[in-house]
């Protein structure tokens, strides 16, 4: 029989454990409660979670061109990457201004130059990477007294010694540029005005019997001699310095970026070197590389080179489309180009509202079909959803890799994937990142380096696609495609786009990058947007451009540098006229390719070209006679000769 104690005991127990037990229940249920609107609301509003992207740096290229021209840099120097831009080497942007303006181009690395036969070219560079080793010496004479025109960037020891100014005054920062000896006027106030990032070798003196052709705060910085039969030109400052910080842009130190618009993202317009080169209507980068080319050393060594347009046109209008949200909608303007067979570059955002029909009919309507990239920067971004039971609380943001491995499977075998531009112009805090991204997933070409939208115009100094450099001052298996006008339908972007021809077609040959988004129709209609999309086409024919698409430009261009051109000089006698007799063989890999020749060279004019195996016989000239162009390159004469694709045997007579 249990106590009264043990009774009451028992009695009291009772209800604090049922009281425990609600109190768990209503927690559970609670609990839940919670939980699943906690779920409810993850799964609309997931945690966002950024991705890392892989990255693959510049390479150290070589290219064994048959050509006139042989570019020398010292891999050496390449090894690690330095703190801030100015201690980069710049070399490999030589490459850039030869490629663009001659074409097919043999890159060597310093240390086989000791194995390399000078006699098989008429120029040699040696850039500032390579110009200090005393060993090369003797075959650097000898090469320049049997008749080549060696150039040396920044040179010194013994080689300076043997070619250049003294060097006493030592290496120092530059202002200006104060003559350019040759250069239209016009060119040469604009040359004047801008700002310089370089170095500069001053000298006690000018170089006894040189000629100076390009002077910076009044120190000669470009001048040339004649030795034996040769010439040796000396650069005395960084060349390929001035022009990355141009055409790519100057970051800080730590190669990050600084916004100068005054909001949260980088975009491509802070690359922009100079607040002065916003609008401007001159390519200034392109006006340093042809005066470099064409004068100082086309002045004593006629320059021969592969036009960069299709049939000898007088520049291209390379047209390109950010489709946004549009998806397979965006493809009405393909058909509109496709009814002149125009062609143009069409940025899909993937994994997006686009379909594999919608891409079928993009391709079939001859569009280049390239992604836009959608980083996770400015609120934007592809995510991908992480849950189970349907349920998705967290969602993970897709890198490059996974939206151009989502395009590339929806292209499959009708086009490759080669073109890229970020979505909005953001381009991140790090200089080179997003160039990194896409060369690791094998892109070959970017078009988001972009003039800002309310100041069209040469905004990086050029429209010519250049190769971007490294951190490493390695250059980058890519092309940048400039644009140089964002059409929104404000009023004179048709105005500026026609003196934009205008010039181009008269004087500067340019590839014009202009961005017209189609949806634009859709969210913002605008009479006058529509009047500049459709009179450009117009515009752009009228002016001899070709009409193009950032994929045909790339792979015109690819042709141009891997073809194959020869030439040599000499003084003849055909039937009874003393001529000077310019003899080109060329491999043309590409239809539509078009030979550029100096319309003078010694005083004597161009006459005519004929081509053929059986050129001469006797004194006299064979063979069918070819259509010259005469064109002005920025004040310099060229004449422009057909090539038929495949082999090609040309005698140009100069009289």
């Amino acid at each position: 029989m249990s106590s009264p104690v043990f009774r009451e005991s028992r009695a009291n127990l009772k209800p604090r454990g049922k009281a425990h037990r609600d109190g768990l229940a209503r927690a559970i249920l609670w609990g839940s409660i919670a939980l699943a609107g906690l779920l409810f609301y993850l799964d609309t509003s997931p945690i966002e979670l950024d991705s890392d992207e892989s990255f693959e740096g510049g390479t150290s290229l070589v290219l064994e061109a048959v050509s006139d021209v042989l570019l020398v840099v010292d891999y050496d120097t390449y090894k690690d990457e330095p703190e801030s831009f100015a201690e980069l080497d710049f070399s490999l942007a030589w490459l850039n201004t030869l490629q663009q303006e001659l074409g097919p181009i043999a890159l060597r690395d310093a240390e086989s130059l000791a194995d390399i036969e000078l006699s098989n070219y008429r120029l040699v560079i040696l850039t500032r990477s390579a110009s200090g080793n005393d060993a090369w010496l003797p075959k650097l004479e000898g090469f320049v007294d049997r008749g080549g025109t060696l150039v040396l960037e920044m040179p010194s020891g013994a080689i300076r010694k043997a070619f250049s100014a003294d060097g006493q005054g030592g290496v120092r920062d530059p202002q200006r540029i104060t003559m350019a000896n040759g250069l239209a006027t016009e060119l040469q106030a604009a040359l004047e005005e801008l700002p310089l990032a370089t170095d500069i070798i001053g000298s006690a003196g000018p170089l006894e019997g040189a000629e100076t052709v390009l002077t910076i705060d009044g120190v000669p910085v470009i001048y040339r001699k004649q030795l034996g039969v040769g010439w040796a030109i000396t650069v005395d400052f960084d060349y390929g310095m001035v022009l990355t910080s141009i055409q790519q842009g100057q970051p800080t130190d730590g190669f990050r970026l600084r916004n100068h618009r005054g909001t949260n993202e980088i975009e491509s317009s802070d690359l922009v070197f100079d607040e002065s080169l916003i609008g401007s209507m001159t390519p200034i980068a392109d006006v340093l590389e042809r005066f470099m080319v064409y004068g100082a050393i086309g002045e004593v060594l006629p320059q021969v080179g592969f036009w960069p347009f299709l049939d000898g046109m007088d520049g291209a209008f390379v047209v390109s489309h950010d489709t946004g949200n549009m998806g397979d909608d965006a493809a009405w303007m393909a058909r509109y180009e496709a009814a002149f067979n125009g062609s143009s570059s069409y940025f899909l955002r993937t994994p997006g509202p686009v379909t594999r029909a919608g891409v079928e009919e993009l391709v079939h309507l001859g569009a280049d079909v390239g992604i836009e990239w959608n980083r996770s920067l400015g609120g934007g971004g592809v995510y991908e959803p992480i849950g189970m039971w349907g349920i998705e609380p967290v969602s993970k943001a897709l890198t490059l890799d996974d939206q151009s491995s989502h395009l590339r499977s929806m292209l499959e075998d009708l086009s490759p994937l080669v073109s890229v531009r970020c979505r909005g112009n953001l381009w991140g805090r790090d200089w080179v990142d997003p160039f990194r991204a896409m060369a690791a997933v094998d892109l070959r070409t970017d078009s988001t380096y972009a003039a800002p939208e309310a100041k069209p115009g040469y905004s990086f100094g050029t429209g010519m696609p250049f190769m971007p450099l490294d951190k490493t001052g390695l250059g980058f298996n890519l092309l940048e495609f400039p644009v140089l006008l964002i059409a929104t339908g404000r009023d004179l972007e048709l105005s500026t786009l026609s003196e934009m021809l205008r010039q181009s077609s008269e004087s500067f040959h340019e590839a014009l990058g202009v961005s017209f988004a189609p949806d634009i129709f859709v969210e913002a209609p605008s009479a006058e947007f529509y009047r500049t999309w459709r009179d450009a086409y117009r515009f752009a024919a009228e002016k001899g451009h070709w009409i193009t698409s950032v994929r045909n430009l790339y792979r015109f261009s690819r042709a141009r540098h891997n073809s194959e051109l020869r030439s040599r000089r000499s003084d003849s006698v055909i039937n009874g006229r003393e001529v000077v007799l310019l003899r080109l063989e060329s491999l043309a890999l590409e239809i539509g390719m078009t030979v550029s020749v100096p319309e003078s060279i010694d005083e004597k004019t161009f006459v005519e070209a004929r081509r053929g195996l059986n050129r001469v016989q006797g004194d006299s000239l064979l063979s069918d006679q070819l259509d010259p162009k005469p064109v002005s390159v920025m004040g310099y004469t060229r004449v422009l000769l057909p090539l038929s694709k495949g082999f090609n045997a040309i005698d140009v007579v100069y009289e």
